[in-house]
């Protein structure tokens, strides 16, 4: 994939009120900074390199950032006094390294799918692309005309004028028209240079995104963002993984995209581990706390989820019957959700919802351990299991995602591994299980409950 650059020297000003001196794109949206959710965009549709054209408080950013951050390598392009967005373009140009950029404003999001973004450009053979969305009754965002062949035929950048779409404030451009531009003079790309290549019968193409397009350039709108952008990587498209679109584009770029795909899922998992054990540990001690009083007072562990939630029950319910490390006397578990004659005979006669519950009902005993599984937290018969679980005297621990969802209110111990995405989630949550088994086995070895082999 190519280079991108993030245009994220601005100050904010109209902003101070809510985010103080800090620059927009460090504004905090959900308890993050607003450019992580950039990097995390970039990094789940393969880019492995960004420029961050800063300014403003450039050393907030660098100090927050570093050199590498969510599996994209960072350079930067520091500008000394006002350049506007064209100018800081010409400045980051001399560090862009692939044919062509990727541009991305630093104050707002578009849900693009930018695999496709790039794939669209190269197909074209445009000199530029800009990434439209339909307009949404804002006018002080740029307005764009496209004929019926995709280019734009018209572009005015917060003129007032309510238009059939807005600028959703991402581009690709080669790095010969970046190099056009005049070099250390302040100038505007939305004002000044795409109108004037529109004069001079350049290629600018058109990519309209029907998806989600949000800035915080206001008070008001940050306020909007900070709901709507919360849980943004749960709700993207999952055309990043479609085989067959990867497949496609694979032909279709100069360059195999897969390395790049394969490393911003290790990063990505990386990191989200790296944030679990501070986000984690305290209720990762409560619940290995929970489990141990369980065992010490001759009780059980009863495991149970859906999907790829219910092989880890099985798998983490196996290990204390088993073992995990250590030779040592049986630990009594079960995995809910592994009798598939039981499961069978409750759905088909009560309803799936009822499918944990009806079993908590006829093996669990108060003083017992529940332990529902769901990456969402609002699975139905996860829910109705541990509902259950508390009117019949268990202590109950959830594993989740971020939000929590419904479990986060249902249960005496949340385990909410800092993410949004189902398949980071899922890795957490069978490592948060080995780490449970670890902390058991050791402390009951430790104080002679368990030590002794069969």
């Amino acid at each position: 994939m190519p280079d991108a650059i993030i245009l994220c020297g601005g100050a904010g000003l109209r902003l101070r009120a809510v985010i103080g001196s800090a620059p927009k794109a460090m504004a905090d949206i959900a308890g993050r900074p607003f450019l992580e959710l950039l990097f995390r965009q970039l990094s789940r549709y393969g880019f492995e390199r960004a420029i961050l054209a800063v300014g403003h408080q450039k050393d907030m950013i660098q100090s927050r950032f570093g050199d590498r951050a969510f599996g994209v390598n960072l350079a930067y392009s520091v500008e000394s006094g006002p350049l506007g967005t064209g100018g800081a373009l010409r400045k980051a140009a001399v560090l862009v390294e692939s044919e062509h950029a990727l541009v991305m404003n630093g104050d707002s999001y578009t849900d693009a799918d930018l695999g496709r973004v790039v794939a669209d450009y190269d197909e074209a053979k445009a000199d530029a692309c800009v990434v439209i969305a339909p307009a949404d009754g804002r006018a002080d965002c740029g307005s764009v005309l496209v004929d019926t062949n995709g280019r734009i035929s018209s572009f005015k950048e917060k003129n007032g004028l309510v238009a059939a779409y807005l600028n959703a404030g991402i581009y690709m451009l080669s790095r010969q028209i970046l190099h056009e531009i005049p070099e250390g003079l302040e100038v505007s790309l939305e004002q000044q240079l795409l109108p004037q290549w529109l004069g001079q019968g350049r290629h600018v193409r058109a990519f309209v995104c029907h998806r989600k397009c949000l800035d915080i350039g206001t008070p008001e709108r940050y306020l909007t963002a900070q709901q709507a952008l919360a849980n943004v990587e749960a709700e993207t498209s999952c055309s990043t993984y479609d085989p067959a679109f990867r497949a496609n584009h694979t032909r279709r770029m100069k360059s195999d995209p897969t390395t790049g795909i394969l490393r911003a899922n290790l990063e990505g998992s990386l990191d989200v581990h790296r944030r679990l054990m501070d986000a984690c540990l305290p209720a990762l001690t409560a619940a290995a706390d929970t489990m141990l009083v369980a065992y010490r007072t001759g009780h059980k562990a009863l495991f149970f989820g859906n999907g790829g939630s219910a092989a880890d029950a099985q798998h983490l319910a196996a290990e204390f019957v088993g073992r995990y490390l250590r030779k040592r006397k049986p630990l009594p578990a079960l995995a809910l959700n592994a009798n598939t004659s039981a499961i069978t005979a409750i759905s088909n006669d009560y309803g799936y919802e009822r499918v944990f519950a009806r079993q908590l009902e006829g093996l669990a005993s108060p003083g017992d351990v529940a332990v529902g599984i769901s990456t969402s937290g609002k699975s139905p018969s996860v829910i109705e299991a541990l509902i259950c679980a508390r009117h019949l005297g268990l202590r109950t621990i959830g594993l989740t995602g971020a939000s929590g969802g419904v479990l986060r209110d249902l249960v005496d111990v949340l385990v909410a591994v800092p993410s949004e995405e189902t398949p980071r989630i899922q890795e957490c949550h069978i490592l948060v299980g080995h780490a449970l088994c670890d902390a058991v086995e050791q402390v009951l070895a430790d104080r002679g409950v368990a030590s002794q082999p069969l």
